[in-house]
């Protein structure tokens, strides 16, 4: 190892994001290098999603699969076989992390209707476009929801519905029933088939107004029967690691359990947070077709010379003359 303490392209105490070769991820800082154990050491460890944290860790080479670092100035590298990924892909990547990160560590979970909860209504009131998740809806009907987690473009909150009880949505002017119901406020969503259909059977509450990044990506691939994962459409639309955003717990007994696992709530903030983040580069993808036609109806005739617009004007004139 080097007098300057650099390994590669990493400096010591460098923050880093690393995935190992079995998709676990973790953020930490670079130490050192151990050329005779072949392995890397990292000390300020927290793994992603489910926040546990260590004071150091040692891994081998064989078990990284890739290093990004979160200081917007190194490439990412693939330890495998040393490739890069984009410098300007690599700079959004990591500065986009920082701020899911940061708004997931701030979630407010709210299990009582108390200052939190008014504060949050006062948040969501103001908006026009919330990412919607509910743990324990993927049952449809069959189920009941447990958490409701809502995600606004800097703020996650997590209503704990197995304490908060039936009220929070059936109470006269339930302001989570109107912000579900509300035709003004954009709701996004991922395959919110069951999420509806939970909604409308146990709870009266007719979701409206929704922008599904699922139908939204079958769109723009053009594969109406695709059934693609949070995790893909993560790591396709906003080139982060895809399985930082764990799917959905199937065994609803662990969300009716308190207190919560905080790995549970971390993860559920994290979903949430993710799906308000795809909603500007799914907007871009399933529009650009449609701009870049608009674009050159603008320019096709405009941008044209006189001398070629007036032969095109006699060939039309002919034309119709023919006819």
């Amino acid at each position: 190892m080097s007098s300057n303490n650099v390994h590669g392209q990493f400096t010591k105490g460098q923050k880093l994001f690393v995935t190992l070769v079995d998709d676990r991820n973790f953020e930490g800082t670079f130490s050192r290098q151990s050329e005779a154990r072949n392995s890397i050491v990292f000390y300020n460890i927290s793994f992603v999603p489910d926040g546990k944290n260590f004071e150091q860790l040692e891994f081998k080479l064989s078990e990284i699969f890739k290093i990004a670092s979160l200081e917007g100035e190194e490439i990412g590298e693939d330890v495998d076989d040393g490739r890069c990924m984009d410098d300007s892909v690599q700079k959004f990547c990591g500065a986009l992390y920082e701020k899911v990160k940061e708004c997931v560590e701030q979630h407010v979970f709210i299990d009582q209707t108390d200052e939190n909860f008014a504060d949050a209504i006062r948040v969501l009131d103001s908006t026009d476009t919330v990412a919607v998740t509910a743990e324990g809806s993927n049952q449809g009907r069959f189920g009941y929801i447990t958490v409701l987690c809502i995600a606004v473009h800097n703020s996650v909150f997590l209503f704990d519905i197995m304490n908060l009880g039936m009220r929070a949505f059936k109470a006269a002017g339930s302001f989570l029933k109107k912000l579900l119901e509300s035709k003004r406020v954009l709701k996004v969503t991922h395959n919110c088939r069951f999420l509806s259909d939970c909604l409308k059977h146990k709870y009266e509450i007719t979701l409206q107004n929704v922008f599904d990044t699922q139908a939204c990506h079958s769109v723009i691939t053009n594969n109406r029967g695709c059934s693609v994962r949070l995790s893909e459409l993560v790591s396709e639309y906003l080139k982060l690691p895809g399985n930082i955003c764990e799917e959905q717990v199937t065994d609803s007994s662990l969300w009716r359990q308190r207190p919560l696992e905080p790995q549970l709530v971390l993860a559920a903030a994290w979903r949430v947070a993710l799906i308000r983040k795809l909603k500007s580069p799914l907007d871009d993808a399933l529009y650009a077709p449609f701009d870049k036609m608009c674009q050159l109806y603008l320019t096709s005739v405009r941008d044209i010379d006189d001398a070629l617009e007036a032969k095109i004007a006699v060939v039309c004139i002919l034309f119709i003359f023919l006819r």
